[in-house]
């Protein structure tokens, strides 16, 4: 999700999805690379062949990646185990590190926001435009009565300001999206924590 635009990063983002776990949302897409050398081939043949022969592809595709999960889904099993200390671990420091009143505050935020998508959107930025806006109005005001102090003729101080606020804001999202992964996976493993003290 981080190639598309933030307009629509979080509210399409499996991370951010009530009930969602952590998916690879990209799988999917993995099938079209072994498909992807049949083109030479199926275009010079009739719409019936084509069809067979990609439907014997993907059914070949389809029964390897059968036989294989039990392997991947244990070979996953235990980089989270081996992950799943360190995210906790990190999510508690942080957790401790940020007045309380704060958490409580984002918290809600992002309970309302989960329970009503017409809520303000807790995951994007909502500073940049506003200053945006007010550079623009303070150099139209500007412009003519103080020397101009641009460093290039097709860049106006307030494009650059705003260049260098939407660079800072994009790295201020990133880390407010790394933040709430880590609370969204301590709060995976609590919550499967319970449900297997809860177990026989």
């Amino acid at each position: 999700m981080s190639a598309h635009v933030f307009a629509c990063r979080s509210v399409f983002s499996f991370n951010y999805s009530l009930g969602v776990g952590r998916t690879d949302g990209e799988a999917p897409e993995r099938g079209w690379v072994e498909i992807n050398p049949l083109a030479s081939s199926t275009k010079e043949m009739e719409k019936g062949s084509q069809r067979d022969a990609l439907d014997c592809h993907f059914g070949d595709y389809d029964w390897r990646k059968v036989n294989s999960m039990g392997r991947t889904l244990l070979r996953k099993f235990k980089a989270m185990t081996v992950d799943m200390s360190d995210h906790f671990i990190a999510h508690f420091e942080l957790n401790t590190s940020l007045p309380r009143d704060l958490l409580l505050k984002w918290e809600a935020e992002i309970e309302a926001w989960e329970q009503d998508k017409t809520q303000p959107d807790p995951f994007t930025l909502k500073m940049a435009s506003l200053c945006c806006y007010e550079l623009a109005q303070a150099e139209a005001q500007n412009a003519g009565t103080l020397e101009e102090a641009s460093l290039d003729d097709h860049v106006s101080p307030s494009v650059l300001i705003a260049c260098s606020l939407e660079i800072e804001g994009e790295q201020y999202v990133d880390v407010i999206i790394c933040v709430l992964d880590l609370m969204f996976d301590a709060k995976t493993w609590s919550q499967s924590r319970s449900i297997k003290d809860m177990g026989p």
